[in-house]
């Protein structure tokens, strides 16, 4: 039994691998093709975006709106979705379209990528992660239009806002915005905060989202006292919230003193949005 337990678990990890190896692969190729760029692009840089754009590193060796056609940055989009999500994620979702059954086999390794202690209610897990995800990528487009329509006018704006959202609640820190980055925005509160909420909301993870939902229910059911309410989150739950907060708050309090005089940074900005960029940096 523990023999074939492991073989599961190792059957696990290389079907991730394999996935993303895959997927990793076959993005670098899609974004080296002519159709994906303004001009001319090494495949090394093709798939060093790839890389970042699936393992949500952030990092690139070209500056994506210059670089990439609107093709191109929707792959790089696709790419950013399937690394925050994850493949097993994505391929049961492919397989939820298809009204295709979910085996056994398939059941085990969602088990085993989520962590999960029972084997039951996998399905419903990975609905519930897609269903949390697009919601709140929806919700964050429609803030971040808010700014990019008026701004970029509406294709281009929707476009904008729908990238971003999911580049930021996916943590990927790939922008279209251009060499600037979101810099121009320094003092604007609307991509300030909706960067921040989204990124925080993604780094505290579903686990803690369903424990937070959970509890919730059964407060407005008055099931349980209000001041009950966090002291019944597990603990996971619980050191995830604290721990966000404290390293948020502590971060920015120290950017704030650290680089309140820098003209290159905080120095010129006024007092509020000292404090926002502190926090935003602190963040991100």
């Amino acid at each position: 039994m523990g023999r074939k337990k492991k073989n599961i678990r190792w059957n696990t990890m290389g079907i991730l691998a394999g996935g993303f190896l895959g997927v990793i692969l076959l993005g670098g190729i899609f974004l080296w093709m002519p159709f994906s760029n303004r001009q001319p692009i090494e495949f090394m840089d093709a798939l060093f975006t790839s890389v970042s754009a699936v393992c949500v590193t952030g990092l690139v060796t070209i500056t994506p709106a210059a670089q990439f056609t609107v093709v191109g940055q929707m792959i790089l989009l696709v790419l950013i979705q399937i690394g925050g999500l994850g493949v097993i994620a994505c391929v049961t979702a492919f397989f939820l379209l298809l009204r295709r059954k979910i085996t056994l086999k398939e059941r085990i390794v969602i088990q085993e990528t989520y962590n999960m202690d029972k084997l039951s209610g996998m399905v419903l897990l990975v609905r519930g992660v897609l269903f949390g995800t697009f919601a709140v990528e929806g919700v964050g487009a429609a803030l971040y239009a808010i700014q990019f329509i008026p701004e970029y006018g509406i294709i281009k704006g929707i476009w904008y806002s729908v990238f971003h959202a999911v580049s930021a609640f996916c943590n990927a820190g790939i922008d279209i915005l251009g060499a600037s980055s979101l810099t121009e925005y320094v003092t604007n509160p609307i991509i300030n905060i909706t960067t921040m909420m989204l990124i925080i909301l993604s780094g505290l993870g579903f686990t803690v989202w369903f424990d937070v939902i959970a509890n919730g229910k059964k407060l407005i059911r008055q099931e349980m006292p209000r001041r009950w309410w966090f002291t019944r989150l597990k603990l996971q739950s619980k050191l995830a919230i604290i721990m966000t907060l404290l390293l948020v708050v502590s971060g920015a309090v120290f950017i704030f003193f650290a680089e309140y005089d820098n003209p290159e940074t905080l120095g010129n900005l006024s007092l509020e949005n000292k404090v926002m960029a502190s926090f935003f940096q602190s963040v991100t």
